[in-house]
């Protein structure tokens, strides 16, 4: 499992700037709008991640709600590739992205592989 979205036991942003393995890049949000997203919550917040944007690009970023306010996060070095269409899910610990479908092709979708982001 590689690293990137490693909110475990995460449960709001900090008075540091950091949430979890996530580091606050700005609270200039909302998000983009979007489709294909993966979007889950815990209870307390929810994360969303990618999607493919209005000119059909697939997207890496990642966003997190409170409630209030849409700060961005990155996750630093090696984060997720971009992709759509992918799951995301709180597994009690942490979020977990899996699969989803990454490089738009001259006739198709790419797989973006069999990978998981904890």
């Amino acid at each position: 499992m590689g690293p990137g979205l490693g909110l475990g036991g995460a449960r709001g942003a900090s008075s540091a700037g950091r949430v979890g393995g996530f580091e606050l890049v700005c609270d200039a949000g909302p998000p983009v709008p979007r489709l294909g997203a993966a979007l889950a919550g815990n209870g307390e917040v929810v994360l969303l991640f990618g999607g493919v944007n209005d000119e059909s690009q697939p997207l890496d970023d990642t966003w997190l709600y409170d409630g209030t306010s849409w700060p961005q996060l990155s996750a630093g070095g090696d984060g997720s590739s971009p992709r759509f269409a992918a799951q995301l899910a709180w597994n009690g610990e942490s979020f977990v992205l899996f699969s989803g479908l990454g490089v738009l092709g001259e006739e198709n979708v790419v797989p973006a592989g069999a990978d998981t982001w904890r």
